[in-house]
């Protein structure tokens, strides 16, 4: 394919000495303000509007993040790389202050930020933003291509509908309702993830049992210096996010906060070994289940069928409680679905060949649908469960390893 010559053009703008009235909100309506001034300054040029691709939120996003987590602003040396491989010219615009509308006026208001803003040769647009504390962190990327991805606008999204994806090495990728957050630096890999309800805040659970906080969600401890007989494997919050389980590979069952132990297999011989956890609805009880599909149902949290004999095309690697608590679907590594008790069946990836394999799962806010997620961040949608959008065919800094989504 004949390309003209590439060219970027990486600006900054930041801010200094101001004083910032209080706590700001990031997330799709912050970067959906930033596109939609955007555009009306491009308007008023009589410049076209640019196109919002989800590849370039992504990236975008994925930057905003790692310069809230170090509090350094600076480019993003990858740009070039990350972007769709037929770009034709990138631009990227970084910064951060207070609000939208004073970056907004910021950026116009200088010479090489507002030459990326209305350069008539851009056709696409990605903006990620993300706050860290009372501070909002922006990063524009814009792109000149002759195929460019739009988001489709028939995608049925609600006002509270999300889902957010856990990387080995702690990065979070953030979709739909909700913000996105400041990844972490674990010392092993993240292996599950949990949230609050409305996801204001999250627990990431790593293999050593360290947990590590984002948003607003408290921390009510982890395992870290205490020593496992086997590394975590997965984790789960209590309905009143005032408190959370780990489970470790053999079973054994670690509670904080408001969190009870209702029991373990940690003093059991098992067949396979423990590979992921749900709560009860009533947070009076919990579920695990092994790689072989066998679950283990402890206090209020009944148990209604497993694959325990059955043999299978691939090891289970999750699963998620129907919205009654009253049944689970288990995901198998090819995305097979196991469906009992009152949990329905809405579809699958059994047959299908995956790029890479599937990692975790999670349902619906309804219960009438689920999405999985792979290793690399591509995600499937059956039932009910609408597509926000995903990370599959990115360059992503670490394996997703967990998804949770709106409860």
């Amino acid at each position: 394919m004949g390309r003209i010559a590439k060219g970027m053009v990486a600006v900054a703008v930041m801010f200094s000495g101001l004083v910032l009235a209080g706590p700001s909100q990031a997330g799709p309506a912050d970067e959906q303000l930033f596109v939609t001034k955007l555009n009306d300054l491009r308007s008023s040029k009589g410049l076209p509007r640019l196109s919002v691709d989800p590849r370039l939120t992504d990236i975008a996003r994925g930057w905003s993040g790692s310069m809230a987590a170090v509090n350094v602003m600076s480019h993003n040396p990858l740009l070039s790389s990350q972007a769709p491989s037929d770009w034709l010219k990138l631009g990227e615009n970084v910064g951060y202050g207070p609000s939208v509308a004073t970056l907004h006026d910021a950026l116009v208001n200088s010479p090489p930020h507002y030459a990326n803003m209305v350069d008539p040769k851009f056709n696409a647009v990605g903006i990620g933003v993300v706050a860290s504390g009372s501070t909002l962190w922006v990063t524009q990327a814009f792109m000149q291509s002759n195929n460019v991805v739009v988001a489709a606008a028939s995608v049925p999204v609600s006002g509270t509908d999300w889902y957010r994806l856990a990387g080995a090495g702690g990065e979070t990728h953030s979709f739909g309702a909700v913000a996105g957050l400041v990844g972490v630096g674990p010392r092993s890999p993240i292996v599950s993830i949990a949230s609050k309800a409305g996801g204001s805040g999250t627990w990431m659970a790593a293999a050593d049992g360290l947990v590590y906080v984002q948003g607003d969600a408290g921390n009510f401890g982890s395992m870290s210096g205490k020593g496992l007989a086997q590394p975590i494997v997965g984790m789960a919050a209590t309905p009143s996010g005032g408190g959370y389980w780990l489970v470790a590979r053999d079973g054994g069952i670690f509670a904080f906060g408001d969190a009870k132990f209702y029991g373990s297999t940690g003093d059991i011989k098992l067949n396979q070994p423990i590979v992921g956890m749900t709560s009860s609805p009533t947070g009076n009880g919990y579920r695990f289940v092994a790689a072989d599909g066998g679950i283990f149902a402890f206090g209020d949290a009944n148990f209604f069928g497993s694959t325990g004999a059955i043999k299978l095309n691939q090891p289970v690697v999750g699963m998620a409680s129907s919205k009654a608590g009253k049944g689970y679907w288990l995901v198998a590594r090819d995305g097979g679905i196991f469906a009992f008790g009152d949990a329905k069946f809405y579809g699958s990836t059994g047959a299908i060949k995956l790029n890479q394999p599937i990692v975790g799962m999670a349902r619906s806010s309804s219960g009438a649908g689920y999405r999985f997620v792979a290793a690399d961040g591509g995600i499937f949608s059956f039932g009910d469960a609408p597509f926000l959008g995903s990370v599959g065919g990115l360059p992503i800094a670490s394996a997703v390893t967990a998804m949770v989504a709106a409860a």
